[in-house]
C-alpha cells in the first residue's frame, strides 16, 4: 500500500488491516506510524489550523485540512485575509459547513474595515461565534503603529464644524467650504450629513466634496484609501476604490474628492490599510484651527483683543491666534462689525463699532483698525469686546 503521509490517512479505520499475528501486520503499523509522523510534522507547522481557499470579504468561505463535521467551542483557525470587510454582518463558513457571524470582544459586531487585507486574523469558535483573537497587520504597512497618527485626512468623523454649516445648504461659490476642511465644488450644491455613532454620514453630491492634504503631511510613499459609503474617489484627479494604492511624492499637496454618494471614515494612510482611527475631538479641533480659526464671544463683553487709540475714533487692536495657523489668513471677515462689537474707553464705558478693517496679519494674529463716532482718548489703551452674544471673527488659512 502506498505510504500515507496527509491528515487524511489518518482518517482510516485501523480494524480493517489484517489480523494481530499474520504477516502484514508489520507493513501497516509501519505505513500508520510514517502516517503520525506526517501529521505531528503537519501540527508543528500549523497546518491543520491555517485555513486555504480563502474568498470573500463580508461572507467568507475556507477550507481546512482536517475533515471535520462539525463545529465544536474551542476551535481556533489563522485566516489569511483575502480583502477588507465593508460591513458590519460578516460571517465564516468552513469546509462548508455553515457560516457563522465573526465578532470581536464577545459578541460585538464588526466595524467596516476592521478586517484588513493582507492581514492573518486568529479566530475561536466559541460556540455560537467566531470571535476575532488577534491581527497581524501587513508586512508592508512600514510606521503604521495602531497608535500613531495615520490618517492624513483631517476632519474624518465630520464633526468639525466651527463655521455652524447647516446641512444641505446650498453653496454661494465654486470651492466653498463647509464643515470643516471640506469644500463643495460646484455653484449651488452642497454637503448633507446624519449623525452616525460620534461622527457623521457625509453625502456628496455630483459635484463632490474636496479635501487639500498639506504637503508637509505626507510623506513620499505607497497610501492606501479606505472609507464606508456609496460615494467614489479620487486622488489628484486619478479614481481610486476602496483599499487600493497610490503613489504621492513628498512635502507636495493632494487633493481628495469623493462624489455622488455617501462617505463615513475615510482614510488615508501610509504603506497599507489598517482599521479606521479617529482622534480625540480636542485633537481634531486643534488640527482643523491651523486652516480655520474662528473666534467667538463667551458671554457678553468678552474680549477679542487689544489695542491703542490712535485718534479719538479709531483703534489699531490685535486679535491674537492660539496655535499658528498655516499661512497669514487670508480671509477675515466680523459677523457684523457695526453691531456685535464694542470698543472700551478710559473711563471703563463701551462706544459702538462703526467699521473695521484689516491692517495686516501674520500665522500668529491680525490686526485690526476700528473705527467709532468718538469717546477714545488718543495714545491711550483700548479693548474691542463683544456688544451681543453673535459676535464671531473668523480667519481663513484654507487652500
Amino acid at each position: 500500500m502506498p505510504v500515507p503521509n496527509t491528515i487524511a490517512d489518518l482518517t482510516q479505520n485501523p480494524a480493517t488491516n489484517s489480523p494481530l499475528g499474520s504477516e502484514t501486520v508489520g507493513p501497516n503499523l509501519d505505513d500508520y506510524l510514517r502516517a503520525i509522523s506526517a501529521f505531528v510534522r503537519q501540527l508543528f507547522d500549523g497546518t491543520p489550523h491555517y485555513l486555504t481557499s480563502v474568498a470573500g470579504t463580508d461572507a467568507i468561505t475556507a477550507n481546512s485540512a482536517v475533515p471535520f463535521t462539525a463545529y465544536v467551542a474551542g476551535q481556533t483557525f489563522r485566516l489569511p485575509v483575502a480583502g477588507g470587510n465593508t460591513t458590519s454582518s460578516v460571517t465564516l463558513n468552513v469546509n462548508s459547513l455553515g457560516a457563522k457571524s465573526v465578532t470581536k470582544n464577545g459578541t460585538a459586531v464588526l466595524s467596516p474595515g476592521d478586517i484588513v487585507a493582507g492581514s492573518v486574523l486568529t479566530l475561536t469558535y466559541d460556540g455560537t461565534f467566531f470571535q476575532i483573537m488577534g491581527v497581524s497587520f501587513p508586512s508592508g504597512a512600514v510606521g503604521n503603529s495602531p497608535f500613531g497618527a495615520r490618517n492624513k485626512i483631517r476632519n474624518a468623523m465630520g464633526n468639525i464644524n466651527q463655521r455652524g454649516y447647516v446641512s444641505g445648504t446650498a453653496t454661494t461659490g465654486a470651492g466653498q467650504y463647509t464643515i470643516d476642511d471640506w469644500r463643495v465644488n460646484t455653484v449651488g450644491q452642497s454637503l448633507s450629513y446624519a449623525a452616525s455613532g460620534n461622527g457623521f454620514v457625509l453625502t456628496a453630491p455630483a459635484g463632490g466634496i474636496e479635501q487639500t492634504i498639506e504637503g508637509i503631511d505626507i510623506e513620499a510613499g505607497t497610501y492606501y484609501i479606505n472609507w464606508v459609503g456609496t460615494a467614489t474617489c479620487t486622488i489628484n484627479g486619478t479614481p481610486i476604490t476602496k483599499f487600493s494604492s497610490v503613489a504621492l511624492p513628498g512635502n507636495t499637496n493632494a487633493v481628495i474628492r469623493f462624489s455622488n454618494g455617501t462617505v463615513e471614515k475615510p482614510q488615508l494612510e501610509l504603506g497599507g490599510v489598517t482599521p479606521f482611527q479617529s482622534l480625540p475631538y480636542v485633537l481634531e479641533r486643534e488640527r482643523s484651527k491651523r486652516f480655520l480659526f474662528v473666534k467667538t464671544a463667551t458671554g457678553l463683553t468678552s474680549p477679542f483683543g487689544n489695542g491703542q487709540c490712535i485718534s479719538t475714533t479709531q483703534a489699531l487692536i490685535f486679535i491674537p491666534i492660539s496655535d499658528a495657523m498655516r499661512t497669514s489668513p487670508s480671509v477675515v471677515s466680523f459677523s457684523n462689525a457695526g453691531a456685535d462689537f464694542s470698543l472700551t474707553t478710559a473711563t471703563g464705558a463701551s462706544v459702538a463699532v462703526t467699521g473695521a478693517v484689516v491692517s495686516g496679519q501674520s500665522p500668529d494674529g491680525v490686526l485690526i483698525l476700528v473705527s467709532v463716532a468718538g469717546g477714545l482718548t488718543a495714545n491711550g489703551t483700548t479693548t474691542l469686546i463683544a456688544a451681543n452674544a453673535n459676535a464671531r471673527i473668523t480667519m481663513s488659512a484654507e487652500f
